[in-house]
């Protein structure tokens, strides 16, 4: 089965820049004349944002901090982040409320991205002051400015315990990048699987041991071959990816696919997830981002559409080291369920490795007070893909 390339129609791509989480500053005027500075949490197009604004009220004589959200709603020439759940975090007066604002995300007169305009809830624009990225260098005092963290209790600097001591993450990403049609959307997702997982381990202070295969060496032995060989230790992490072409037989019962490594010479989801388990490492991840379907040669073209620059601001080590070094599990995952196609995009990547980052992101984001769970994250990842791929693809995954 192929990875079929899909669009959705209502996404004019002029201009695309690269996601990732990132703290972005705002500032801007409102029709009362109050100067607004806010800090927003960015983790991806689709996931809840956060925002964080400072003014002065002059109704109370003082300056005031309020929290809310930001839901992504896609624009033929941009897009919209629409506040919502506002809550003042300083202490106000009894049955004070503060409306929640949004921003409009679109192409300038000159053709760049992006023109920001904000809005109240009365629907009257603002003036806009600054919105720029925040350096790596400058965030940590914008999130103490903005009361995420203190100088004692910053989780970004939080060490790793010397349990970690030796520990390791073993990362085997299998990509079809010699495809001819989805190749191009596969080295796309096999660069973010490398670079996010190297970071992650950085963050925890864990050895990091990446193997890929790809391109000609791509076959049934060459996959075997790396999966067989792996000998994890009892506390290390196990992460396999595969993107690119898959399949199922119409007698199959095993509800994950297969990968297509050429006729007769697959790998199976499943198969891979057994050895792996086996091992006995604390921790085993396989993911599979491919078709779930017989052979197809139906095609959609798909676009992610606009996005925002990567900026700083830093995990939450304490939200990592919840779910890489505290959780004991086995993760099977795969795109799409029995019957379904999966997308991917040429310059994004596949819908469900680029959500599944996203998501993974935005759950262990310094800006993100969740308490993260492998439950929650690949079951936001599965409903926000479902979403994005227009309930073209929904994905299936077991967890013990």
């Amino acid at each position: 089965m192929k990875r079929i390339l899909i669009s959705i129609g209502f996404v004019l791509v002029l201009s695309i820049t690269v996601t990732a989480q990132g703290l972005y500053k705002i500032q801007y005027r409102g029709a009362n004349n109050v100067v607004y500075d806010a800090l927003m949490g960015w983790y991806g197009p689709w996931q809840m944002s956060t925002l964080r604004i400072k003014y002065r009220d002059p109704n109370v004589g003082r300056e005031l901090l309020v929290e809310q959200n930001l839901v992504f709603m896609p624009q033929p020439t941009g897009f919209t982040l629409r506040g919502l759940n506002a809550r003042f975090l300083s202490p106000t007066q009894s049955g004070m409320l503060y409306s929640p604002d949004s921003f409009i995300f679109s192409v300038c007169q000159n053709g760049s991205f992006p023109c920001v305009t904000p809005v109240d809830d009365q629907g009257l624009f603002a003036s806009l002051v600054e919105f720029r990225a925040v350096s790596h260098s400058e965030a940590g005092g914008f999130l103490q400015n903005f009361g995420f963290i203190t100088p004692t209790t910053d989780p970004r600097s939080a060490r790793a315990s010397s349990a970690t001591s030796g520990l390791v993450m073993h990362l085997i990403v299998v990509a079809d990048t010699n495809a001819h049609d989805i190749g191009s959307g596969v080295q796309v997702d096999a660069s973010a699987i490398l670079n996010d997982f190297r970071g992650i381990a950085n963050e925890l202070g864990i050895g990091f041991s990446p193997r890929q295969v790809s391109g000609v060496s791509l076959n049934r032995e060459s996959v075997l071959s790396v999966v067989n060989e792996l000998q994890p230790g009892r506390g290390d992490i196990v992460v396999f990816v595969y993107t690119g072409h898959g399949y199922r037989l119409p007698t199959d019962t095993d509800p994950y696919p297969r990968f297509n490594l050429g006729y007769g010479r697959d790998v199976s989801a499943s198969e891979v997830f057994n050895i792996l388990k086996k091992k006995g490492a604390r921790l085993n991840i396989t993911l599979a981002d491919t078709c779930n379907d017989r052979f197809k040669q139906t095609k959609f073209d798909f676009r992610f559409g606009y996005s925002l620059k990567r900026s700083a601001p830093g995990a939450n080590r304490n939200a990592l080291e919840k779910l890489f070094l505290k959780t004991e599990a086995n993760i099977i995952a795969a795109s799409s369920e029995q019957g379904q196609l999966s997308g991917t995009d040429d310059n994004k990547g596949s819908v469900f490795t680029r959500t599944f980052l996203d998501t993974l992101k935005a759950e262990t984001s310094i800006t993100n007070d969740v308490q993260p769970s492998w439950t929650s994250i690949i079951t936001k990842t599965r409903d926000l893909a479902f979403s994005i791929s227009l309930k073209r693809q929904r994905a299936v995954f077991y967890i013990e």
